[in-house]
């Protein structure tokens, strides 16, 4: 490949990696307001944008190969290695993530968070009304389980 293609290839890698990861931040920080347990290595989008980001910087210092010189070879050797040896063990927590992630899907039932319906526009007394409802019917529901419970 030419070095202005390798370029544009890099920049595109570059640019969704650091795309991945601004959402997957996001979603972290959403996740972490309505209080549910997440961790960043778990997180499939985070680790892609890493692995993108990195497959750039690759490519960047791939391009930069021939310009390295020779006393420095040596050091641009073992970061080059470096740099690509992150990029497996992205590349392989990727994988391992992607597919055990649908197995975890089927297992267990998605979690759905509650949260509370701002009710300032009600009345003490509309929502005190609404609580004595809630109590009757959550009562009623009892008894009709104990009357099932005893014919059964």
């Amino acid at each position: 490949m030419t070095p202005p293609l390798l370029a544009v290839v890099g920049i595109l890698f570059l640019g969704i990696g650091g795309f991945s990861i601004f959402l997957a931040r996001k979603r972290l920080r959403h996740a972490r307001m309505l209080e549910q347990p997440i961790t960043w290595y778990k997180d499939l989008g985070l680790l892609t944008g890493t692995e993108y980001t990195l497959l750039g910087i690759i490519v960047f210092l791939n391009l930069a190969n021939p310009s390295i010189p020779a006393q420095f070879k040596p050091t641009f050797g073992i970061f080059y290695t470096g740099i690509l040896f992150l990029t497996i063990v992205c590349l392989l927590a990727v994988v391992f993530l992607g597919l055990r992630k649908p197995r975890q899907k089927r297992l267990t039932p998605q979690v759905v968070a509650n949260t509370e319906v701002d009710t300032d526009t009600q009345s003490p007394e509309e929502r005190q009304a609404e609580a004595q409802r809630k109590r009757e019917r959550r009562q009623k529901a009892a008894a009709a389980r104990r009357r099932r419970a005893g014919k059964a």
